[in-house]
């Protein structure tokens, strides 16, 4: 039996996850079967997830829009900006992805979603980097949900 996790949506926070997702399962007779779930959660989340969301989803938001100003001057690190999740949408040449996120502003924190982005169309620098930060998203939320721990390399 073959079975695949796809990954509908994810969010983040410093208590853990929560995530909706189906598994679809494929048997010796090619009968397929799906079954969603939503669940929440309460382990956090290992580096490499954390890291996407902390710096390489925040760059592109900044990008997308051309918010020069959520970039620190001196580290050129998106400060402004934080990403607390993720929806993927659509099928094919049609998927997407909506990030779910926070902007500091003037007048405190604003919520935001950007609308779908559209990554397996585009041919451009920013299209490549959202097809791999998008690959990357779905191997790292299949680790965490399995509840593996993924350890760094320790060189002698």
């Amino acid at each position: 039996m073959e079975s695949k996790i796809v990954l509908k949506s994810l969010k983040i926070s410093a208590f853990g996850a929560d995530c909706k997702y189906r598994i679809v399962e494929t048997d010796e007779n090619d009968v397929m079967s799906e079954n969603e779930f939503h669940v929440k959660i309460s382990r956090s989340v290992q580096f490499e997830l954390e890291e996407i969301f902390i710096k390489r989803l925040p760059e592109v938001v900044a990008d997308m829009v051309g918010d020069t100003a959520a970039y620190d001057p001196e580290t050129m690190l998106v400060t402004k900006i934080l990403a607390t999740g993720i929806s993927f949408a659509g099928k094919g040449d049609n998927e997407g992805i909506s990030i779910i996120g926070e902007r500091e502003s003037k007048c405190g924190r604003i919520t935001f979603k950007t609308p779908r982005i559209k990554y397996l169309l585009g041919d451009t620098d920013f299209h490549a980097k959202l097809t791999v930060i998008a690959a990357d998203i779905r191997r790292e939320f299949e680790t965490y949900l399995r509840g593996e721990i993924s350890k760094p390399e320790v060189f002698d």
